[in-house]
């Protein structure tokens, strides 16, 4: 048996008839047997040796389980007991719960007069909004439009530089082309006479002094025969233009004329084809780069009217901004002005011209109260169609814009695109026909020119060989009246005036040689050095063709374009965005300020609960030292105080079962679910919490509680009676029937409970162990049942169940 000192309980536990054990082995049968009360000498068996034997009964020793119980008594307690204060000193308003009421966590259990409070959250909230626009604003950084504009302005600045810088490229060229001729002229200066001028000034040199030494050394025989010869040839030359003459039709002078103006149409012709292809570069570069210039501004045309309509498509974030915090501040206008109204309506506060001294009586003036009325009235409607202008703006504003204004802009977006595609095309075709091809069409056109002029010239020279021939005629008679004067000179010999003109010729021809291979005086080429050096200057101002200051007036420009730039394209600094976050963490704080403040008027369930006391009510002054009522949760729980020595028993979770004097005839199930980790220092006692797990309400804080715990259990346990157990010599034993007999073992008991007890060691399961009569027969004395059958149910108990029967 398990004996427990009384002094080991603590005041809160009470044994019930010692501890409680309670058998779990189970099929354990006592086979009784019935003493008759009146015996014949049959039914008295004898001892198996000497002496008669004696009457026992016995049972066998089973297996089963054994588990020892720990009782405890004590209360239900709810798990959760408050008495509810407010967060903040105010006056009761409602308290919209009753006692008994069942609440869930964060239900409203009273509500305190708020006052202003509502007016601060929304003057909050308005400047919360403010800031958060101007964060957006700042955020979303430069317009696009702006930084487009400016932009195209510091470009045009550039442009406007670079051409001061270089200036245009046609008077480039045009000044390249005048320093060119003018370095030609002077390189042709300087290297001497032409070859063709100085060839024939050298024959004409060569034929005066030729002439005149044969005039020096007299005619001969040669010389004779080509003055006859000359002489015959002009008058065979008469005669031929004589026939010519007479054989040429009559041609009227408009036919030449018209020959003429041809031949001159024709000349005109050759030189403007000649001066097209000559000018044919330069002008096919302007012609591209002014194709260029215009797709370039189309392309930004395009761009800029496509950037419009996405923005208009796409509002910047900047002006939902506004828009929104338009809408939040007339939606802050509307609930201002209602609650306005409100005030009126309720009457409360003296200075209101609709004051009631209470709940029942009538505005102290009713006339003011009524104006008062009317104009709040009027606020709100004023208020109302603000916020739908507004919603209504902000819904426009994301669709985009008006039809009108899309439809606008979809209009500039397409001519736009239009004048794209045209400048482009424009481009393309300038690009498709390359220079040499141009060239190659000029000088076609130039050869068709040279070849019309060539054949006009044929026609007016058949025109005018009529007036040719006449006058071949006349040239052929003067000829031959020359050549017969020269040949009757050479026949008649050299005079002295022959010889001077002769001698003068050569001289006259030797100059022009001296001329012909130096044409040019020192003056003519300092005077050609001074036009090249004026071209020159005239060249490197086409180059640069602003002054000095001219192109620094223009830097500046530049300089003021590009600072106008990054100023729109980073129009805000780092210091200002810091300063619009923090605006906006203080206009943040502010409203969680005002909202905390307006929260702590409402009082909220902190747990799941019941409310068990109402302890104020509407009107009465609230504080944080005066609770408002009292809050239990529905979960209860059973506390018991568990000795040092059986602690260790108890886990948590371990499974407890509970019974109360409420409901006698039913058994509740729990847990272990707290285990106090320090016990009294005084009595050495731990604090236990039960958890009931299937009470469903029945049991209530206050009542009863019996709680079982299972310290300890033990399966497939030896088990016999408890009754059978003996003590001698101070050491349990039980008698086992063998063969008849009595026999005494001595045995190591293990838990016991109301009926049994588990045999650790000097029992084996099945045999036959006496139950009755055990504390009269001896160790040895023979024993058996009455009808004669305890030796075979002695020997039957210790072969197995049933073997005896």
């Amino acid at each position: 048996m398990l004996a427990f000192p009384r002094n080991l309980f603590g005041p809160r536990l009470f044994i019930a008839g010692g501890i409680v054990i309670v058998a779990a082995a189970t099929g354990i049968a006592l086979r009784t047997i019935v003493l008759p009360m009146t015996q014949g000498p049959a039914a008295q068996p004898r001892a198996a040796t000497g002496g008669p034997a004696a009457v026992v009964q016995t049972a066998p020793a089973r297996t089963g389980t054994i588990s020892a119980l720990l009782s405890y008594a004590g209360a239900v307690q709810a798990s959760q007991q408050v008495n509810v204060v407010p967060r903040a000193n105010g006056i009761v308003k409602e308290i919209p719960v009753e006692v008994g009421q069942s609440v869930q966590r964060g239900d409203v259990l009273a509500i305190l007069d708020a006052g202003i409070l509502p007016d601060q959250l929304r003057l909050a909230l308005g400047a919360r909004d403010v800031a958060l626009a101007r964060l957006a604003a700042i955020r979303a950084g430069a317009r696009p439009e702006d930084v487009a504009a400016a932009r195209a302005q510091l470009e045009q600045a550039r442009s406007r530089l670079d051409g001061l810088q270089t200036g245009r490229i046609e008077d480039v060229q045009s000044a390249q082309s005048g320093l060119d001729a003018a370095q030609a002229r002077l390189d042709l200066m300087l290297a001497g006479g032409r070859p063709e001028s100085i060839a024939s000034a050298q024959a004409t040199l060569d034929g005066a002094r030729a002439r005149l030494a044969l005039l020096q050394r007299g005619p001969n025989p040669d010389v004779v025969q080509a003055a006859q010869s000359a002489v015959d040839s002009d008058r065979a030359a008469v005669t031929s233009a004589d026939l010519a003459l007479a054989n040429i039709g009559n041609t009227s002078p408009a036919d030449v004329q018209a020959a003429q103006a041809a031949v001159e149409s024709d000349r005109a012709a050759l030189v403007s084809a000649d001066a097209a292809l000559s000018n044919l570069a330069s002008q096919y570069q302007s012609d591209l780069q002014a194709a260029q210039s215009a797709y370039d501004a189309a392309v930004a045309a395009a761009n800029n009217a496509r950037a419009a309509q996405a923005q208009a498509r796409a509002p910047s974030d900047l002006s939902l901004s506004q828009a929104e915090a338009a809408l939040s501040k007339s939606q802050s206008t509307l609930s201002a002005a209602q609650s306005s109204l409100t005030t009126l309506l309720q009457g409360v506060g003296s200075s209101s011209p609709c004051f009631r001294a209470t709940a029942t009586a009538s505005a102290s003036n009713q006339t003011a109260c009524d104006s008062a009325l009317v104009a709040a009235n009027q606020a709100i409607a004023s208020a109302q169609d603000d916020l739908q202008s507004q919603q209504a703006a902000l819904t426009q504003l994301k669709a985009g814009g008006s039809a009108q204004s899309a439809a606008t802009v979809q209009s500039q977006v397409q001519t736009a695109e239009a004048t794209l595609r045209s400048a482009r095309a424009k481009l393309e075709s300038t690009k498709a026909i390359t220079l040499e091809s141009k060239q190659a069409q000029a000088q076609a056109t130039l050869d068709a020119a040279r070849n019309k002029l060539d054949a006009d010239q044929a026609k007016l020279a058949a025109l005018q060989l009529s007036g040719v021939d006449a006058q071949r005629s006349q040239l052929a008679q003067e000829r031959l009246k020359s050549d017969q004067s020269k040949l009757d000179q050479v026949l008649g010999g050299s005079n002295v005036e022959d010889i001077q003109a002769a001698e003068a010729a050569v001289r006259d021809a030797e100059q022009k040689l001296a001329l012909a291979i130096t044409p040019n005086t020192e003056q003519d080429i300092r005077a050609q050095r001074a036009a090249v050096e004026q071209a020159r200057q005239q060249y490197e101002k086409s180059l640069s063709p602003a002054t000095a200051s001219d192109l620094q007036q223009q830097q500046q420009v530049v300089a003021q374009m590009q600072a106008q730039l990054d100023g729109r394209a980073n129009p805000y600094t780092t210091a200002d965005l810091e300063g619009a976050i923090a605006a906006v963490a203080q206009a943040n704080a502010a409203v969680d300020v005002a909202q905390s403040s307006l929260d702590q008027m409402y009082i909220l369930a902190p747990f799941n609960g019941v409310v068990s006391a109402k302890l104020l009510a509407p009107g009465a002054f609230s504080s944080q030292a005066a609770p408002m009522l009292t809050l239990v949760s529905p979960d209860v729980e059973v506390h018991i105080t568990v000795e040092e020595a059986r602690a260790g028993s108890l886990i948590r979770g371990q499974a407890v079962q509970l019974t109360s004097p409420a409901f006698p005839s039913t058994l509740f199930s729990g847990i272990v679910s707290n285990i106090a980790p320090v016990g009294d220092v005084r009595s050495h006692t731990f604090d236990v919490t039960i958890k009931p797990t299937d009470a469903g309400g029945s049991l209530l804080p206050g009542m009863f509680t019996q709680v079982q715990v299972t310290a300890s259990q033990v399966n497939d346990a030896v088990l016999v009676p408890r009754e059978a157990v003996i003590q001698q010599g101070g050491a349990p034993g039980v008698y086992v029937v063998v063969d008849g007999k009595a026999q005494l073992r001595r045995v190591e008991t293990g838990l016991t409970d109301d009926k049994n007890v588990s045999i650790v060691s000097g029992v084996s399961a099945e045999e036959a162990i006496i139950v009755v009569g055990q504390n009269t027969v001896r160790d040895g004395q023979s024993v058996q049942a009455p009808g004669g059958r305890g030796q075979a149910q002695g020997q039957g108990a210790a072969r197995g169940p049933g073997a005896g029967s």
